[in-house]
């Protein structure tokens, strides 16, 4: 694709198994060029990752183990495209999906983030919900809209505006994040389905945040953040009504 912005895919990875099949989800898109940033969030430096298919890949780390928010800004600083995404080693994209958000972004150019639909599965391939919202900055302060995998948003939201993920958050980095972006864009909603968000592989257990059964901590952070973003909640709700 001649003159084609350049896309930086970033991946936190412990170095499971499933990091293979990050790989291939990102082979295997229809979007050229791409590179593949694999955040070594082991810190043990011996993590091999390759794409193949025309895309560079880059292992980046600190030389220690890296908490999921720090190895998300290792990501950041890493990428060096016009616009960046986030696909963890435990989840999926289907072929078509940074090709339909780069298009979605084009097509809107006074917005700089973009975001898919998406299917969680409970194992594999078993749909067991959608992500399916529509975006207002009042729902997504309320709660958090899409997973991390489903939005491509332009870099200079970090670059220039300063958007960061919080070090201090250990779970909902993503939902934090993406209020930060708010602040600064809308999201733009594409109709179709090419995130997969593979709950099964979840370590954290925040899967289980809307039945109450997820551990403290998880919970913990969904209240922090919700509390954190309590005057962008009653200005977005003032400005709805």
């Amino acid at each position: 694709m001649a003159d084609a912005p350049l896309v930086s895919v970033i991946t936190r990875t412990l170095g499971r198994a499933c990091l293979a099949e990050a790989g291939a989800a990102v082979a295997a898109q229809t979007y050229r060029p791409l590179e593949w940033i694999v955040v070594d969030a082991s810190g043990e430096g011996t993590l091999r990752a390759d794409a193949g298919h025309g895309v560079t890949t880059r292992v980046v780390g600190s030389g220690c183990r890296l908490p999921r928010a720090q190895a998300a800004n290792t990501g950041l600083d890493a990428a060096q495209g016009t616009y960046s995404a986030w696909l963890d080693d435990d989840d999926l994209w289907k072929p078509g999906h940074v090709a339909g958000l780069v298009a979605a972004l084009a097509a809107a150019p006074d917005a700089r983030a973009a975001y898919a639909l998406a299917e969680v599965w409970s194992a594999p391939g078993a749909v067991a919900a959608h992500y399916s919202f529509h975006y207002s900055p009042y729902l997504l302060a309320r709660r958090n809209l899409f997973p991390p995998n489903a939005v491509l948003f332009a870099t200079s939201l970090v670059a220039r505006d300063g958007v960061r993920v919080d070090p201090a958050l250990d779970h909902f980095e993503d939902w934090d994040f993406w209020l930060q972006c708010a602040r600064h864009t809308r999201f733009v909603r594409v109709h179709a389905t090419t995130a997969i968000y593979r709950a099964y592989l979840s370590q954290s257990g925040i899967e289980r945040i809307d039945t109450g059964g997820a551990p403290a901590a998880v919970a913990d952070a969904r209240d922090r953040v919700f509390a954190r973003h309590a005057a962008a909640r009653g200005a977005a709700a003032a400005a709805w009504r």
